[in-house]
């Protein structure tokens, strides 16, 4: 009996002992299996963070995790070598001519004109009578032209005298619209001393 009771003592003392001191490193690695565990004894809680990869787990065991939002999208790559030339194209085909135009008829002539009446061919030269003109006043001096003449130009003279001025030097008639067939030259005498005019017509005659 007594020796009964040393051995339960010891074996009770060596149990405790062993509760106490048994730790992972009095296992033997791969020891211990899955089916040597009771079932919701090891949780995550019991398992280190990190601490087991996608190998430790079967194919179909490790849930998929949801997916996160998109991130922003990376900076712009380099641009890529520029590619080989592309073959070069056919030609085109050539247009087609274009019709050549029709050529226009020739216009008519026109009727010829009515000859007009003969040119002047005979020029002369006229002058009037000389005519005193007295110190401060105003004289017109005339020449007409022969009968079928008609004046082309004219004028008048006062032989350089100082002080006898032209005023007007103008055809006659020298209505609007009517032959010229004489000339007039209008004088005044701006000195004291009297002098003398004359007036000087172009005729022309066919």
């Amino acid at each position: 009996m007594v020796v009964a009771l040393v051995a339960l003592s010891s074996s009770l003392a060596s149990g405790a002992m062993a509760a106490k001191l048994l730790t992972g490193k009095d296992i033997a690695n791969k020891s211990i299996t899955g089916k040597d565990l009771k079932g919701s004894t090891v949780t995550g809680k019991h398992v280190k963070n990190r601490s087991l990869g996608a190998k430790e787990f079967k194919k179909g065991h490790l849930p998929l995790g949801e997916i996160g939002p998109v991130g922003p999208a990376g900076p712009r790559g380099p641009a890529g070598p520029r590619g080989p030339a592309g073959a070069s194209g056919s030609d085109g085909a050539d247009g087609a001519d274009g019709a050549d135009g029709t050529d226009g008829s020739n216009g008519t002539d026109g009727t010829d004109g009515v000859d007009g009446a003969p040119g002047a061919t005979n020029v002369v030269i006229r002058h009037g009578a000389d005519n005193n003109i007295q110190a401060g006043t105003i004289l017109t001096a005339t020449v007409e032209c022969n009968a079928g003449e008609r004046a082309t130009g004219g004028g008048g003279t006062s032989g350089s005298a100082v002080g006898i001025h032209l005023k007007h030097s103008v055809p006659t008639p020298s209505t609007q619209g009517a032959t010229p067939t004489g000339w007039a030259a209008v004088y005044e005498n701006t000195s004291a001393n009297p002098g003398t005019i004359r007036a000087w017509v172009v005729c022309a005659s066919p």
